[in-house]
């Protein structure tokens, strides 16, 4: 079935083999009308022999006859344009024996394939398509290979006469030193004399043929180490031998300054001068013939001059020298002038030899006025005139630029450049422009200026509905849903691809489209996806019972109501399905909503697509956009890169796959969105957001529903049962934390004791305002046990320090934010549950004696000192014979990223954590692990840690995490008591889980998964900001890697899962461990190196060896 015609515009279509070999049938049948084979023999008849020019133009307009008519079935525009693309589109085919066929078959068809015995058709036209060339004798012969769009680019290659195409690519690659030439590049010919190509096959024969093309690489320029390799004998000039085995020779500036005189010497000669104008008479300048003759012309110069300074006599050994030029000889006066003078000398030069004179300023500056510079490209010779201020610099002249042509990336891809010696060399952004009033450019396709957009038809803008109207609609797509044909397909689509995979997703849409394209129009909608779109924006104001329900069985008859909750809304583009289910939240969300909707604004969850925890509750307007709703999201997080790079989404099938929204798309009635593009929804470090009174309240509500539920309060009233005792205040601070650090990160605080400190301090400014929030802040005392100490003035006995009390505070924020350090109580803090300490200087070369006030009682825990005897126990060599030995307790070191990981250790029971961490370090024996390892502990569910500090007590633990190493497997000889997953809490913490080990994969299904990450790594908006990352950060920093790291994830993350794979840091760790087994294959190898250029990992040769482990990673 076609793919129906391309948008305007539009991206050409990829081709399954399917479809490409329907495609050719296609062609086939057109081809094989009589009335179009009746044209072309007449074609053959009255111009083949008498003017083949001719003949090739109007064959060509025949062809189009046919593939006007076929191409858009199949997706292509009917034009040359299409042609062109469908011939890129059957590229990858060329090695499927029926495509090769079909292809023969259509050269047949159109004359275009040699009968046995008879002398090759024209090239141009497409000879030999997939037909075997007839043998020759065993000989060498030597085949020009051009570039198929600079065609002054071309190398000469020997091979045997009987080589196939592919054999001629390689023995390319070789003489070049670039291995891409042979795993990117395509041999092609010509299609009449248009702009089009068509790929040859790799077995395809060489035949006659003695000049080739080729695209997909940028140019033939040789590697820089292509002079170390060996070059077939034939190929190689008697220049060549005098060029040292090595790589190129590198230039100082003298060298440099020496070789441009000698070429200015043998471009000055009169015999050069003489044919060089010879050459401007015979030929048309600009021509391909003018600027073939001529590069041999210049070359009978550098072949003499090259060798003496070490470079090839030859085109390879004049790159080269441009490569030895280095941008930092353009400061000397010197090497600029003699660039000039050559480029004078070689008529190069369109500024009439002022270059030169314009780097010397005039004693007194005219003033300013306007002067028109004819901006050149150095390869295509188009020129466009821009007016710019005489004082203008390079950079203002390449912006004007941009803006006369309306096309903003040349202002960023193009580089002004002068010839110097044969050579282009880079002018500066900052240079003046001076007396020059031409230039050249590079680095952009041509001069083309944009064409002005065309008015858009006018439209009318989508249609108001009725309720009536809109329930009318529904019923409608109901009855075409309902339709057996229909719900037959849908089945059939179903078992023919995986839900939720991609041909899935799109096949369903358009099956859908069948149903919307006969209704919509009945509604005033155009019946296509554009007609969708506007009718969920119109069916949006409609949130009534009815039409919810109706929404819902338009879901069901689709299957979309299989999926999660969240997923819900995925039945609005079936025809206004039901708002997304809000799952149950804090308690109090309904009232903080009903608070906020009478205030001219609604409260909506935003979860992160692809991780767990609490949803982030933000506050935007009633009828926002969901635009809004990210840059809401990343206000209340103080994360801006939320609103640059994250994206809204919802939920496609169950396999994990994801739709994005508009963001000009209205809110409407969901109350809960997803959110992917970013690595989590984590507040900022140190954040301290501005809540409005809604979410404030919202906010106390939610505690007040954490603390009431009745988990909490058992484990409260089976603490309450160890008041009194030392650990009694410490415990009970965790108890409350456990609370606060799953609602605190939901209003864009951070769930530790930093965040409690932030939300105290704005919740103070509300209580002081408003009696709701103290009556609030009362309800939540009771419930903790501490409603003495809601009054003003509450008594001394409810506190839980006094004054002189030996303790420790937790250090809130900057480095060492999580510590705990030593303080002592003074007094009663102003508010409720404060206090006023006294840090000492403890050590003085760290600490600085301070006093602070009203410091929470949250924040502070009683300073435990152990009992001598603990003290002794601690240290058993030091106690030896003094007694009983020290009771030894078993600790589990769980690695925290990769909760798999285990290892179990024996320790004294009042061992500090630094004891803890020694023990583990000599039974892995793995000494690194006391400089790297932290010992941490998870603070709530949202994946955050805490670090102990070294001199901490391990207490009652038996359970500690384990952050700075990659694994924790002992070193080569060591044993120990290494403990197994079986027995891991799983990844909520929610009790015993076996954890499944990581899958394997196969050959085949390695290759998909690098093929898919290789698709999502070259999007353009995952390069936009890729490059972005360059400009914002020093590659190599430690916040560049971990910017990066975090953009792979965004493609990794949703990769992965399709393969079994969490999608997150440990997916991508134990995706590379499945990968290792099929490093070594050919073809995995080369999709690794394309990974690796997608992502900008590969460096220069000289760079490979130091940036290896950095491509692995990736």
């Amino acid at each position: 079935e076609g793919q129906g015609p391309a948008p305007a515009g539009g991206p050409p279509p990829a081709l399954t083999l399917e479809q490409a070999l329907a495609l050719q049938r296609d062609l086939l049948a057109g081809f094989g009308e009589d009335s179009f084979q009746r044209r072309l023999q007449e074609l053959r008849e009255t111009l083949q022999g008498t003017n083949f020019r001719k003949f090739n133009v109007e064959r060509q307009k025949l062809f189009l006859t046919v593939q006007k008519e076929v191409l858009p079935r199949h997706g292509f525009e009917g034009t040359q344009k299409g042609v062109f693309q469908m011939l890129e589109a059957f590229a990858p085919f060329n090695d499927s024996e029926e495509f090769q066929q079909l292809g023969f078959a259509l050269n047949q068809l159109l004359g275009l394939s040699d009968a046995p015995g008879e002398p090759p058709a024209d090239e141009a036209a497409g000879a030999r398509a997939g037909a075997p060339a007839p043998a020759e004798p065993a000989r060498e012969v030597e085949v020009t290979v051009k570039h198929a769009v600079n065609e002054e680019e071309e190398v000469n290659v020997t091979v045997p006469a009987a080589s196939t195409m592919q054999q001629v690519r390689e023995a390319l690659a070789q003489k070049l030193g670039r291995p891409d030439v042979q795993k990117r590049g395509r041999l092609v010919r010509k299609v009449g004399d248009s702009q089009s190509f068509t790929s040859f096959a790799d077995s395809e024969q060489l035949g006659s043929r003695r000049t080739l093309r080729i695209i997909g690489v940028d140019d033939l320029r040789p590697s820089p180490d292509a002079a170390a390799l060996p070059e077939p004998a034939a190929a190689a000039g008697a220049a060549d031998a005098a060029a040292p085995a090595q790589g190129p020779p590198t230039l100082d500036l003298e060298q440099a300054l020496g070789l441009q005189r000698d070429l200015i010497q043998g471009f000055s000669d009169e015999d050069f001068q003489r044919r060089l104008r010879e050459l401007g008479d015979v030929h048309a300048r600009g021509s391909r013939q003018w600027n073939v003759e001529r590069q041999k012309l210049f070359l009978s110069v550098q072949g003499d001059v090259l060798p003496r300074y070490g470079f090839p006599g030859n085109q390879k050994g004049v790159y080269q020298m441009m490569q030895a030029f280095r941008p930092e000889f353009s400061v000397s006066d010197e090497f600029n002038a003699n660039g000039s003078m050559l480029s004078r000398l070689l008529g190069l030069d369109g500024d009439g030899g002022q270059a030169a004179a314009a780097e010397t300023p005039a004693a007194e500056p005219p003033a300013p006025e306007t002067v028109e510079v004819a901006v050149r490209h150095a390869i295509t010779e188009e020129e466009v005139r821009v007016s710019v201020p005489s004082t203008a610099t390079v950079r203002e002249v390449r912006d004007a630029l941009a803006e006369a042509l309306g096309r903003a990336e040349v202002a960023k891809e193009a580089r002004v450049v002068r010839r110097a010696g044969g050579a282009l060399t880079s002018l500066r952004d900052s240079d003046a422009l001076g007396a020059r009033r031409s230039l050249l450019v590079v680095g952009v396709e041509n001069l083309k200026a944009r064409e002005a957009p065309r008015a858009p038809p006018a439209r009318a803008a989508a249609p108001q509905l009725t309720r009536e109207q809109a329930l009318s609609l529904q019923r409608d797509l109901y009855e075409g849903f309902a339709e057996q044909d229909f719900q037959r397909r849908l089945r059939e689509l179903e078992q023919a691809h995986p839900r939720g995979s991609r041909e899935f997703g799109a096949e369903r849409q358009k099956l859908f489209l069948t149903v919307q394209r006969v209704v919509l129009p009945k509604y005033g909608f155009e019946g296509n996806q554009k007609g969708v779109y506007a009718m969920l924006g119109v069916l949006g104001a409609f949130t009534d019972e009815e039409f919810q329900r109706n929404g819902f069985a338009l879901n069901e008859l689709l299957g979309l109501n299989e999926a999660a909750p969240a997923e819900a809304a995925e039945g609005a583009p079936a025809g206004g399905g039901a708002a997304e289910a809000e799952p149950a939240g804090a308690a109090g969300e309904a009232d903080g909503e009903a608070e906020a909707e009478a205030e001219g604004e609604v409260e909506v969850a935003v979860r992160h697509a692809l991780g767990e925890g609490p949803a982030l509750r933000v506050s935007v307007p009633v009828g926002a956009t969901l635009g809004a709703v990210k840059e809401a999201a990343a206000a209340l997080l103080g994360r801006p890169e939320v609103a640059k790079r994250g994206r809204l989404v919802r939920r496609v099938g169950e396999q994990g796959a994801f739709s994005s929204l508009r963001e000009a798309e209205r809110l409407g009635s969901r109350r809960s969105a997803l959110l992917m593009g970013v690595d989590d929804l984590l507040p900022a470090p140190g954040n301290k957001p501005s809540l409005g009174r809604a979410q404030a309240l919202g906010l106390q509500r939610a505690l007040r529903e954490g603390f009431a539920a009745e988990e909490f309060q058992g484990r409260l009233r089976e603490l309450e049962r160890r008041k009194g005792t030392p650990e009694f205040a410490r415990e009970r601070m965790k108890l409350v934390l456990s609370v606060q650090s799953a609602v605190l990160p939901q209003y864009g605080y951070e769930g530790n004791p930093s965040g409690v400190v932030a939300m105290s301090r704005m919740l103070d400014g509300w209580t002081s305002a408003d009696p709701e929030f103290g009556q609030l802040g009362a309800e939540i005392g009771v419930l903790l046990g501490l409603a003495e100490q809601a009054a003003a003035q509450p008594a001394a006995g409810a506190r839980l320090f006094e004054a002189g009390a030996q303790a420790e505070v937790v250090v809130p924020e900057g480095p060492t934010a999580g510590a705990w350090i030593k303080c002592v109580v003074t007094g009663a803090g102003e508010q409720p549950n404060t206090y006023s300490i006294h840090v000492p200087a403890d050590p003085p070369e760290i600490m600085t004696a301070a006093d602070y006030p009203n410091i929470p009682g949250q924040m502070l825990r009683p300073r435990e000192e152990p009992p001598k005897a603990e003290a002794v126990a601690a240290r058993p060599s030091a106690a030896a014979g003094a007694g009983a030995p020290p009771e030894l307790v078993a600790v589990t070191v769980r690695h925290a990223v990769n909760e798999g990981e285990e290892f179990q250790v024996s320790v004294p029971g009042a061992s500090t954590m630094r004891q803890v961490k020694e023990a583990l370090a000599e039974a892995l024996q793995r000494p690194e692990v006391l400089k790297k390892a932290r010992l941490v502990r998870k603070v709530g569910d949202s994946g955050s840690y805490a670090s102990f500090a070294d001199s901490e007590r391990l207490g009652s633990r038996r359970l500690v995490r384990v952050m700075g190493l990659e694994d924790l497997r002992p070193a080569a000889g060591a044993a120990g008591p290494k403990v197994e997953a079986a027995g891991a809490p799983g990844p909520a913490g929610g009790g015993a889980a076996v954890e499944q080990a990581p899958p394997s994969l196969t050959l085949e299904q390695a290759m998909s998964m690098q093929r898919d990450l290789l698709a999502g790594f070259s999007e353009e908006p995952f390069q936009t900001q890729l490059r972005a990352l360059h400009t914002a950060h020093a590659p190599g920093s430690r916040q560049f890697n971990m910017e990066r790291q975090k953009l792979f994830l965004t493609v990794q993350a949703v990769v992965l899962p399709a393969y079994g794979f969490p999608g997150n840091q440990k997916g991508v760790f134990q995706m590379m461990q499945a990968m290792s087994a099929f490093n070594g294959q050919p073809e995995f190898d080369a999709l690794g190196l394309m990974l690796s250029q997608a992502l900008g990992l590969v460096q220069p040769p000289a760079a490979e060896a130091a940036e290896a482990a950095e491509a692995a990673e990736a």
